[in-house]
């Protein structure tokens, strides 16, 4: 099932969150992503890094507190609203500058022998990388096909019915075994499935 991000510019709500269908409101949205998983972890590391959350008019409470915290107030906001939109709109200073922040922490975590800290945060910047790479969930023609990619032993697959993406699939397969099915995906989506497997391979820590 596809989803979305949506990025609240309210001052009293400011954020982003993934969600399943955009109801019409001012926010705005990215996508749709086929992973919901990996949509959860990009969301949690675009928070981390950029806590507009804590920007908002209506904090009470612990809110405040946290916000004291992390050093935001609410003069921040347009600032880190503009930082997150960029990112989602794939601009490569800004993915840069969040990917070497989050590097720069989870070495941190690491050096400090906090792992399991570490680890999430590892999957984290690799989510965010997901989000921002290219994505095909939907043609403007209705058409039907199977798009195929192989990488070091990780075979992806997309089912496309009436334009859409309705499944996916990821399993272990020898380079023999999945040339049948890579040959028969279409040629422009050819480098979309590589690039998918590519990337399957690199979030299994492979």
């Amino acid at each position: 099932m596809h989803v979305f991000i949506k990025l609240d510019c309210g001052p009293r709500s400011p954020g982003v969150t993934m969600v399943h269908e955009p109801p019409p409101s001012d926010a705005l949205y990215f996508g749709p992503y086929l992973g919901g998983t990996k949509v959860r972890l990009a969301v949690s590391g675009l928070r981390r890094m950029l806590p507009v959350a804590y920007a908002s008019e209506a904090l009470a409470g612990s809110g405040r507190d946290m916000a004291r915290v992390l050093g935001v107030e609410p003069g921040d906001r347009e600032a880190l609203l503009r930082s997150l939109g960029a990112v989602l709109e794939r601009d490569p200073v800004a993915v840069a500058s969040i990917r070497s922040a989050l590097q720069r922490r989870r070495d941190e975590a690491a050096q400090a022998h906090a792992f399991e800290r570490a680890a999430r945060l590892h999957a984290e910047m690799a989510a965010i990388e997901w989000v921002v790479a290219e994505q095909k969930l939907a043609m403007r023609e209705p058409l039907d096909m199977t798009i195929c990619g192989w990488a070091d032993d990780v075979l992806v697959s997309f089912e496309m019915r009436r334009g859409r993406v309705c499944s996916w699939q990821q399993r272990r397969c020898s380079e023999a075994s999945a040339r049948s099915h890579v040959e028969r995906t279409p040629a422009g989506y050819a480098d979309f499935g590589r690039r998918n497997a590519e990337l399957a391979v690199r979030l299994m820590g492979r």
